[in-house]
């Protein structure tokens, strides 16, 4: 009996291990896109002169935070890479209007879905500007499709 139970213990030890050294590369993995998207982003504002190499470093820039947010939609940081997110958005060079809308998209999904959020007051702030912006054009409030988290499985 006292040996079954030693291995039972041995069994579940080693399963515990495993998954905490599989969660913890998770983890590592999830950091590293973070800091990678924000390293990325930071580059990329310093290429003013050079729009192409600025829309690629930004667009990079976006993809490591929505990877990070892919993997983990409710970590401590999701509010902070949709904010930067939207802020790559609203930097990229081409294509205004189709980026403003996503940048709005970032914004709204921090108000609704992180309303606790330290990024709520200035993304609702950012909404007001874009929308105000006529060079932007975008649709109207009260046009607006509700806008859904990546990981939202409703259909349309």
């Amino acid at each position: 009996m006292i040996k079954n139970n030693i291995f039972k213990s041995t069994i579940l030890f080693l399963i515990l291990a495993i998954s905490a050294i599989a969660f913890a590369t998770d983890v590592k993995d999830w950091i590293n896109d973070f800091n990678n998207g924000f390293k990325t982003m930071d580059k990329a504002m310093g290429m003013k002169k050079d729009l192409i190499k600025m829309e690629e470093l930004l667009l990079e820039a976006i993809a490591y935070f929505q990877k990070s947010v892919d993997v983990y939609p409710n970590s401590l940081v999701a509010d902070e890479a949709h904010f930067l997110m939207a802020k790559c958005y609203m930097n990229l060079p081409f294509n205004k209007t189709a980026n403003m809308k996503k940048a709005v998209q970032q914004y709204e999904i921090i108000i609704e879905y992180m309303p606790l959020s330290k990024y709520v007051d200035k993304a609702k702030e950012m909404i007001e500007k874009i929308k105000s912006d006529e060079k932007t054009k975008l649709i109207s409030p009260d046009s607006e499709e509700k806008t859904k988290l990546p990981s939202d499985k409703s259909t349309n």
